[in-house]
């Protein structure tokens, strides 16, 4: 588990967020971009109920919370190269910063070059 004390604060950035000094754009990939990983086990996601019986990956930040989700409104992202999920980044005060539209293992650069 990863302790804060001795780790920089994780906080938001525009279109991700910012793990142990590395911005993360795509949390399905290692944070030297060459791998696929689990959100939950690399960054310390939760599975939390976010309404609706819906379900998301969160992650609580310092300066708001990321929330990943499926298609389907729900947290169970298929870690397999190139399904699609959603990236939301909201404030503390639950206001929606922005969504990205995000596919497993490939780098955000990469979705921007190639549409």
């Amino acid at each position: 588990m990863r302790d804060p004390a001795s780790h920089p604060p994780i906080k938001l950035i525009p279109q991700g967020f910012s793990f142990d000094n590395v911005d993360i754009f795509n949390p399905t990939l290692s944070s030297c971009g060459r791998f696929v990983v689990d959100p939950a086990v690399a960054y310390g996601f939760e599975v939390r109920e976010i309404g609706d019986g819906s379900t998301a990956l969160r992650l609580d930040v310092e300066n708001g919370y990321v929330l990943l989700t499926d298609d389907h409104a729900s947290h169970d992202i298929q870690i397999y190269p190139n399904e699609p999920f959603r990236m939301s980044l909201f404030t503390d005060d639950d206001e929606l910063i922005e969504q990205v539209e995000l596919k497993v293992g490939v780098p955000l650069d990469y979705e921007v070059s190639h549409r």
